[in-house]
């Protein structure tokens, strides 16, 4: 049974380099420039925090925005909040420094 069960879980977990969380500081440090932005009120918002964390810890210089008040999925409310509005101009800002 345990080797059925270890079987099975190779099934579901994901390849190391679809999981930022996992991957190599190597793999990391060779990524292109990001921006990077998260929610206040979203339960993955301390994993975006963690990330940023580590990125600049590797002594990248990418740009972490966390947007106060707003719920996961906001980016997709720009009709109604205007904390939506102003994380497109935040993006936009960091995609014309990258480029």
């Amino acid at each position: 049974m345990a080797d059925f069960c270890a079987a099975q879980w190779q099934v579901f977990t994901p390849p190391l380099t679809l999981t930022p969380a996992r991957a190599s500081d190597a793999a990391l440090a060779a990524l292109p420039p990001l921006y990077l932005n998260a929610a206040e009120i979203d339960p993955l918002c301390s994993d975006s925090e963690r990330f940023a964390a580590r990125l600049h810890a590797l002594g990248r210089k990418d740009r972490f925005d966390r947007i106060a008040g707003v719920v996961h999925g906001f980016m997709q409310m720009s009709l109604w909040l205007p904390q939506s509005v102003d994380a497109y101009r935040r993006a936009g800002d960091a995609f014309r420094v990258m480029t």
